[in-house]
C-alpha cells in the first residue's frame, strides 16, 4: 500500500482526548476555543497549532512535565507525536482507548477476526464493494480494522489483489459533518480541490466515484511495475486499483449528523464508489463501514446498505483464550514478566 503519513497533531489530539474521556465540546470549554478550533486541529485542517493554544489544550488535558514538553514540541511541528504518545501511555496497553495502525505490533487476540475480515473483503472484489463490519459497543471494532486489517493489507495485499499493498487508503469516521470529512479526505488523494468535490456531494453523490476512481489512480504503480500490482494466485489478472475506504464508528452518520440530506448524500456516494458509476464502469472503490450493532436497522433502512448490513461481519467478544493473549504478549514484546500459565491453572484447577 502506498506510504502514508505518520500519526500527527491532529492525531495525537485526539488520541489525548479520548483518553481523557472527552468529547471534542468539552475539551473546547476547558480549553476556552471554540470546538471547530478542536475539530479543525483533529481533521489536520490546521496541521500546527499556536503556542498560546497548545498551552491551553495541554492545561485542558491536565499535561505535565515531559509529556506537556513533547506535546507542546508536536503542536509545532518540532517533534515526532509517537513520542508524546508513548510517554502518555508509559505501558504497551492502550486500557479503552482504540488501537491505531501505529500500535500493530501490539496487536494480538484478534488473529483469526483479521484473517477473516481479510478474506471477505477480497471476496468483496468481485461483486459490490461494500462491507460492513458490526459489533457491539467496545467489541473492539475500531481497533481490529486499524491496527490488525490495515496493516496485514499494508505488508501482503488481499488474497484476491496482492497489489492491494499499494492501493491508497484512508481511515476516517464522519463526525458531525461528513460530507466535508469526506471531501477533505479524498481530495487530497486526487490533488482537487475539496470545495468542488463538497459541491458535486452536495448536488450529485453518484458522481464521488470519479473522484475516488481519480485518488485511485493518482497514486505510484505497485511493485510490479503498473497500476494493479502483480496478479493473484491462479494468474488471474489483478483487479483494477482501488482506493480503500475505511469509514470507522459509522454509527456518527446518526449520532453526531442532524442532517437527513447529508446521510442519504454520504451513503450514496459510498455506495456509487463501491459499485461502480455507469454499466462499463468497475467499482473505484473497497469500502469497509465498522458500525455499532445497535445500529445496524438504522442503516438498513437505506437501500443502498441493506444488502451489506444483511452479509456483515460480526465482531465477536473474545475468548479466554484470545483475551489471555491479548494481555500477555503486548507484556512480552515490553519485556515484561506475566505469570498467565500459572494464573490460568490456578482457576482451571478450582
Amino acid at each position: 500500500m502506498a506510504e502514508q503519513p505518520g500519526l500527527g497533531f491532529g492525531g495525537l489530539l485526539q488520541r489525548l482526548r479520548a483518553e481523557a474521556g472527552l468529547t471534542q465540546e468539552e475539551l473546547a470549554q476547558a480549553a476556552g476555543l471554540s470546538p471547530r478550533s478542536v475539530s479543525d486541529l483533529e481533521r489536520g485542517i490546521h496541521r500546527t497549532a499556536r503556542q498560546d493554544t497548545a498551552r491551553l489544550l495541554a492545561d485542558a488535558l491536565g499535561l505535565a512535565g515531559t509529556v506537556r514538553a513533547l506535546f507542546a514540541a508536536t503542536a509545532r511541528d518540532r517533534g515526532p507525536a509517537d513520542d508524546a504518545l508513548a510517554a502518555v501511555t508509559g505501558s504497551p496497553y492502550r486500557g479503552l482507548a482504540a488501537f491505531g495502525e501505529q500500535d500493530a505490533a501490539l496487536f494480538f487476540g484478534r488473529e483469526a477476526a483479521t484473517a477473516q475480515v481479510l478474506e471477505r473483503m477480497s471476496r468483496q472484489l468481485g461483486g459490490v464493494g461494500l462491507l460492513v463490519v458490526s459489533g457491539a459497543s467496545g467489541a473492539g471494532k475500531s481497533s481490529l480494522l486499524r491496527a490488525g486489517v490495515l496493516p496485514r493489507i499494508r505488508a501482503d495485499g488481499l488474497a484476491a489483489a496482492p497489489g492491494a499493498a499499494s492501493w491508497p487508503c484512508l481511515a476516517f469516521t464522519p463526525t458531525r459533518a461528513p460530507l466535508d470529512e469526506l471531501a477533505l479526505r479524498v481530495a487530497v488523494l486526487a490533488g482537487t480541490d475539496a470545495a468542488a468535490v463538497r459541491r458535486v456531494l452536495d448536488t450529485a453523490p453518484t458522481w464521488f466515484a470519479l473522484t475516488a476512481r481519480q485518488a485511485a489512480l493518482a497514486r505510484p504503480p505497485g511493485p510490479a511495475g503498473n497500476g494493479d500490482g502483480p496478479a493473484a494466485d491462479g494468474g488471474q489478472p489483478a483487479p483494477p486499483r482501488r482506493l480503500l475506504l475505511v469509514v470507522d464508528q459509522f454509527e456518527e452518520l446518526f449520532t453526531q449528523c442532524a442532517e437527513e440530506g447529508q446521510r442519504r448524500a454520504f451513503i450514496t456516494a459510498l455506495h456509487a464508489a463501491a459499485t461502480g458509476h455507469g454499466s462499463d464502469q468497475a467499482p473505484a472503490a473497497l469500502v469497509v463501514l465498522g458500525v455499532r450493532a445497535d445500529f445496524e436497522a438504522r442503516c438498513a433502512d437505506y437501500p443502498q446498505l441493506a444488502d451489506a448490513v444483511q452479509d456483515r461481519y460480526l465482531v465477536r467478544a473474545m475468548t479466554e483464550r484470545q483475551l489471555r493473549m491479548a494481555i500477555t504478549e503486548p507484556a512480552k514484546k515490553a519485556g515484561s514478566k506475566v505469570d498467565d500459565d500459572r494464573r490460568s491453572s490456578r482457576g482451571s484447577a478450582g
